[in-house]
């Protein structure tokens, strides 16, 4: 039984389009939750983030903001896929890259409060207990900061230059979190899918076990002569296959110290 557990175990890591992102088989949801939001999240500020950065001039400052956060996601993406997740570097980096993005970005008018809820989620994926709580607390105080600072000093904020400045960043900043929530979907889902499948082979197995159970359980016909056992379908096989079939028992043939003299008899007669 612990064998066929642990067959199952090794079927939960990633499938589909973001199987290349699993660090090793039977990793857990935190751990690919933490792959896939460091690759996802470091090529949308690489790839989208920073070119329409890099045209606008005015927006030097995000620019290079993109760009480190790139590198640095980057790092711990490499970090991971050796065995070593830092949770709680990662939640930092990202804490300081939304901060800086309100400030840089138009403050509520921009695109960072689109990613605020993932950052919830995060907390809550990569916490347990008291640690969650208090995260969450904080990260909630955070927020609440921002847009006290937006409120109370408008000065610090960094406006955007033109109208369409503020709609390319909605957009860019749309589309980056849709494919954040798309892969939080697609990890969620799948793994509720896996575990499902694993408790339906478990399940499965269980009940096979019962089954032999059951059949050792009851009285076996056995030849008084012959010494087989009767199968369901009337056939007859020796006792020793039949345990074989059933159970996981090994028969080894020996000779019982009363068998080995009236067997001996004979051969010391000759």
């Amino acid at each position: 039984m612990k064998a066929v557990v642990e067959r199952e175990t090794m079927v939960l890591g990633v499938r589909g389009p973001l199987a290349f992102l699993s660090a090793k088989v039977g990793d857990t949801l935190a751990e690919r939750m933490f792959l896939v939001l460091t690759a996802v999240s470091g090529v949308a500020a690489a790839v989208v983030l920073f070119p329409v950065s890099l045209v606008h001039q005015a927006a030097q400052p995000l620019t290079f903001l993109a760009l480190g956060y790139s590198l640095i996601v980057a790092l711990l993406h490499w970090q991971a896929r050796r065995g070593r997740f830092t949770y709680n570097l990662f939640l930092g980096v990202l804490a300081l890259a939304l901060n800086l993005g309100f400030l840089l970005n138009g403050g509520s008018l921009g695109s960072a409060p689109l990613f605020f809820y993932a950052m919830a989620v995060l907390v809550v994926v990569f916490f347990r207990g008291r640690r969650r709580w208090l995260l969450l607390g904080v990260y909630f105080c955070d927020v609440l900061g921002l847009l006290w600072v937006e409120r109370s000093f408008p000065h610090a904020i960094r406006p955007f230059a033109e109208d369409a400045d503020r709609l390319i960043y909605a957009v860019t900043g749309a589309g980056c979190g849709v494919a954040i929530c798309w892969a939080f979907t697609h990890l969620v889902v799948g793994a509720y899918r896996r575990e499902r499948e694993q408790l339906r082979r478990v399940h499965w197995q269980l009940d096979q076990n019962l089954r032999e159970i059951r059949k050792l359980r009851a009285v076996l016909p056995v030849c008084a002569w012959c010494r087989r056992v009767r199968e369901e379908n009337g056939d007859w096989r020796p006792i020793d296959r039949y345990l074989a079939t059933h159970t996981e028992a090994f028969v080894a043939h020996a000779l019982c110290p009363d068998c080995a003299k009236t067997t001996a008899a004979p051969t010391e007669s000759r």
